[in-house]
């Protein structure tokens, strides 16, 4: 019997270090990996699912504390209210209003063991954060994707290859006129923008663009018609 309880508080306690383990590692990489100014993104990166994407159109953004120790800070472009029950849900309107920040600590940490940020895009075609702290955060997920609009003026998706690329990439794409711009924006994982490029043929065509200059590593490009949001890709540098 003294065996048998002396093995389950062994596990119970490796499970707690397990536990404090990831806590820890989550917590170092989002807040030594993430803070800076990112562009949202579709894809999902390291193991922790963080999916750092709000598109054209109604998505929603959801970030799930493993603990009630969490605090979370953002700096947008638009402004945040409050949603019905467990989740704060931020509003982007057209027109936006620069430089306001949230914060929730604790949030409704005596009524739910895991909190719930919502973020819901409403027409907005680029949207910025500033991450200054993300303790305890463990995953995110998006959902209602919805990209409407974008298929009037674009005849085919947008694509960018090969990924990873050594020196050069292509631009794939195709737009019914010549009044139509497609452009390629590049930045650094920790927000700064490095490149803009301007594609003005119209029709299907593929672009092959230079990259020589950007060091091996991880970057996030930005596909842009007319200056509207229609994809990004993380593009790998080898």
């Amino acid at each position: 019997m003294k065996r048998i309880l002396i093995i389950l508080v062994v596990n119970l306690l490796f499970s707690h270090f397990l536990f404090a383990q990831e806590n820890s590692r989550i917590s170092t990489f989002f807040n030594d990996t993430l803070k800076g100014k990112w562009i949202l993104q579709t894809n999902c990166i390291y193991e922790a699912q963080y999916c750092d994407t709000i598109g054209r159109g109604s998505e929603y953004l959801i970030f799930s504390s493993i603990n009630s120790q969490n605090f979370v800070k953002f700096s947008t472009n638009g402004y945040w209210n409050n949603e019905y029950g467990d989740s704060t849900k931020l509003y982007l309107p057209l027109q936006t209003v620069i430089g306001i920040s949230w914060a929730v600590d604790d949030f409704l940490s005596n009524i739910y063991p895991r909190t719930k940020l919502c973020i819901q895009n409403q027409g907005l075609d680029d949207l910025t954060l500033l991450v200054n702290n993300l303790m305890g955060i463990a995953k995110s997920y998006i959902r209602d994707k919805s990209y409407s609009g974008i298929h009037n003026v674009i005849t085919e998706p947008v694509t960018i290859y090969p990924n990873p690329f050594v020196d050069k990439i292509n631009v794939s794409y195709g737009t019914p006129n010549s009044t139509n711009r497609v452009s390629l924006v590049i930045y650094s994982t920790t927000g700064a923008l490095l490149k803009k490029i301007e594609i003005a043929e119209n029709g299907q065509s593929t672009k092959r663009i230079s990259l020589e200059d950007l060091n091996t590593g991880i970057y996030f490009g930005v596909v842009s018609l007319n200056d509207k949001w229609i994809n990004n890709i993380k593009l790998i540098k080898k």
